[in-house]
């Protein structure tokens, strides 16, 4: 071995025991989330707290980065991907450095304290403002502080990056999410017009939990994923936990829903996080190498399983013989009716139960409050009657209550700058989509089939294998030769709503 490989591999193990660390807040975030656990939230958040303290020490350490900037400078033998490992690991400590310590402790205590009371607040119908604003109000005061201090004239955008380096500005996502939004509106007019089929009396029997658990095995398995190392548990929102990718990923589902439909899409949507998480390369543990490039291009993997593959016809097709078993009834049904009836496009105010058409909009107005409580122009007190007010003008309808608007999910407790990367994945999940079908013209009759390796292999060679080393913004530039932009997700919409008028 090299000097420069000896160098490399000393270097590295404070690499590792960064990442490993991270896994244990995960592991944490886990139990507290799927276990019937008697900890109150303090104990989870002081525990996580406690670990990012001492992440904070190996990142702020001025050997590490000597030493990292030595090897950049004289790489000798070092391979591509370990160069690609050293850059991101500096980019990835330049934040950790500039906070204060103290700052780092206080966001990640306060944040699990909330989500902690957040998830008792659903057991018992208090996800008010009025019981959990106080928890709120702590965090925006915290996230803005750390937002200012990575980006003093646009601190959403500073937030923002620590899910998704290279963001160029708060003001370039929300154009193009208010592009999308406009662009997009003449088909969800178009849409919401098409007749009621009705229920699907089979999907909405209620549900028990272990077929469940046997029905989305199926699924997993048609989609080449590696289901004996995957552990599926039960939480009030959705998830998926990297523990110790690619070996140790995990997902949970809110398995209380009385409708099994509502379980297809989401059960599949947190696989697909999990199987990006799988593809890495696992020689490359605990470091970037086998990290996601950015929460944008994660999201980006489950939109596609989800709604490019999901919710498509030829897909449906294919469940309707796998469920054909467990719902005789189903066997009435059409694959174009069916289609219509789980792409139905309405107005609500439930995200994770949107539709592709509205779904941008529900994130265009989270990214846009957001912006608003983090530069100080809105006041936690006036949250609940401005996402009213926004709801109203994007979804054209206004939520029941806190439950189901402003506090419907966990997010402004796990991290504010959160929201605009879904909408990112969203448009790129169409970007690989449109790649994918020039590849593979036949896609649509191999998913049909129930062949996902043409498809998989796409994903694995040119996404999941090359993990973290990249920013999603230039991994997404590089294999498909343009940037992230919204128009393939305009014209996938526009021939979705084409499939819809002639199932109809």
């Amino acid at each position: 071995m090299s000097k420069q490989q000896q160098a490399f591999v000393a270097w590295l193990a404070t690499v590792k025991q960064i990442w490993c660390l991270e896994g244990l807040k995960g592991e944490l975030e886990w139990q507290m989330a799927t276990t019937d656990h008697q900890h109150p939230g303090e104990y989870f958040a002081s525990k996580t707290a406690e670990i990012s303290g001492r992440q904070q020490v190996l990142w702020r350490s001025e050997e590490f980065r000597a030493d990292a900037l030595r090897l950049l400078a004289n790489p000798g033998d070092l391979s591509e991907m370990q160069m690609g490992i050293i850059r991101a690991t500096l980019r990835e400590s330049q934040l950790p450095r500039t906070l204060p310590m103290k700052l780092v402790r206080q966001t990640v205590h306060a944040g699990m304290v909330g989500q902690s009371a957040w998830e008792e607040a659903g057991k018992d119908g208090r996800r008010t403002m009025e019981h959990l604003g106080g928890h709120l109000k702590k965090i925006v005061e915290l996230q803005r502080m750390k937002g200012l201090a990575a980006d003093p004239d646009d601190p959403y955008a500073g937030l923002a990056r620590t899910q998704e380096p290279g963001l160029p500005s708060t003001k370039w996502l929300l154009d193009i999410l208010e592009d999308l939004h406009r662009d997009l509106q003449p088909l969800v007019e178009e849409a919401v017009a098409f007749p009621d089929l009705g229920e699907i009396p089979a999907l909405n029997k209620p549900h028990e939990a272990n077929a469940f658990r046997l029905f989305t095995m199926g699924c997993l398995n048609r989609m080449g994923l590696e289901v004996d190392k995957l552990e599926i548990a039960q939480s009030s929102h959705p998830f998926c936990a990297p523990i110790a990718a690619p070996d140790d990923v995990r997902i949970s589902i809110p398995l209380e829903y009385e409708k099994w439909w509502r379980l297809l899409l989401p059960g599949l949507h947190e696989a697909a996080h999990a199987r990006y998480e799988q593809g890495f390369l696992p020689e490359w543990k605990y470091t970037p190498g086998a990290r996601p490039a950015s929460t944008g291009l994660h999201e980006s993997i489950a939109r596609f399983y989800e709604c490019r593959v999901g919710r498509s016809l030829p897909f449906l097709e294919l469940m309707l013989d796998m469920m054909g078993d467990m719902f005789p009834e189903l066997k009435e049904w059409s694959p174009e009716k069916l289609y219509s009836a789980l792409n139905r496009c309405t107005r609500q105010t439930v995200r994770v139960q949107a539709d592709e058409l509205t779904y941008n909009s529900h994130i265009l107005l989270r990214v846009r409050i957001y912006q608003e409580l983090i530069e100080g122009r809105l006041e936690v007190e006036d949250f609940s009657a401005r996402w009213n007010e926004l709801s109203l003008h994007y979804l054209g309808v206004e939520p029941e209550s806190d439950a189901l608007g402003c506090l419907r999910d966990p997010h402004p407790f796990m991290g504010i700058g959160y929201y605009g990367t879904y909408g990112i994945g969203n448009m790129v999940a169409a970007m690989f989509w449109r790649e994918i079908e020039g590849v593979h013209p036949n896609i649509e009759v191999e998913i049909r089939k129930g062949n996902f390796e043409g498809l998989n292999r796409w994903l694995q060679t040119n996404i999941f294998c090359k993990g973290g080393v990249s920013t999603g913004f230039q991994l997404v530039e590089d294999v498909l030769g343009r940037p992230v932009g919204p128009y393939d997700l305009i014209q996938v919409m526009r021939e979705h709503v084409a499939q819809l008028n002639r199932a109809y």
